[in-house]
């Protein structure tokens, strides 16, 4: 497997920095890539968290999967994704921090993948012409999307509300999937089923590319840190 020009092979680890954008200030905005390839081939796993700022400790479920993977033991490869929108996770809020012009509707890195327009937005504006978020949104699409076959993106709530439930896309495999993540609720997305050419949340825009995705949506902030290792041991 080919990522950043660089081969991972069979029973290796890597890192990798995708990078986004150089930001005003002179600085590279990246997006942390984990990947572990297993001795033997197999389907590839992708788990990611942290699009939403404000749910931080879902990077630690990641983390956990990540250190205890023994490539040696694993048949395919897992793909993580522990802070998919860094300025929110920087900021501790849930849209990406943006300056006045820019709208609420294209802050939300889980509404705009896959980061691109096909026609301008405004009159004057190029279809290449998008928000720092919906770049995220595309760099997440061609370098984790499109390498995937199974997606797991892991949220829980915002504030203080605690989540115990799990989205799915509506197609039979990935409902099957999240009968045995084992969650126990399970409800299929408000988004409906994917449709070719519009803008919506990571798994949604997956499902439109043959993927199988779920959506575990675990606990949420300010309960402590026991809490946080429950949800963890559930996500894990």
């Amino acid at each position: 497997m080919e990522i950043c020009g660089k081969e991972v092979g069979p029973g290796e680890r890597a890192f990798f920095n995708l990078k986004v954008a150089k930001t005003l200030d002179g600085s590279t905005l990246n997006i942390p890539l984990h990947v572990v390839r297993g001795e033997s081939d197999g389907p590839v796993l992708g788990i990611s968290s942290g699009i939403h700022g404000q749910e931080y400790y879902h990077n630690r479920i990641i983390r956990r999967i990540v250190t205890n993977a023994d490539p040696s033991e694993l048949r395919g490869t897992i793909l993580a994704i522990p802070v998919a929108n860094p300025p929110a996770f920087a900021h501790d809020t849930r849209i990406t921090p943006m300056p006045p012009e820019e709208t609420v509707d294209f802050a939300n890195l889980n509404r705009v993948f896959p980061g691109r327009r096909t026609v301008p937005l405004f009159g004057s504006m190029e279809p290449d012409d998008v928000s720092l978020t919906m770049k995220m949104a595309g760099v997440i699409t061609d370098e984790f999307i499109g390498r995937c076959d199974y997606i797991l993106d892991f949220h829980g709530h915002f504030m203080r509300g605690a989540l115990k439930k799990i989205l799915f896309n509506l197609d039979p495999a990935s409902q099957e999937l999240a009968r045995l993540f084992g969650l126990g609720i399970l409800h299929d997305p408000p988004e409906g089923r994917p449709t070719a050419g519009a803008f919506g949340p990571l798994t949604w825009y997956a499902g439109t590319q043959g993927k199988t995705c779920i959506v575990p949506e675990i606990g949420g902030g300010g309960h402590g840190e026991e809490f946080e290792r429950t949800c963890e041991e559930m996500g894990v």
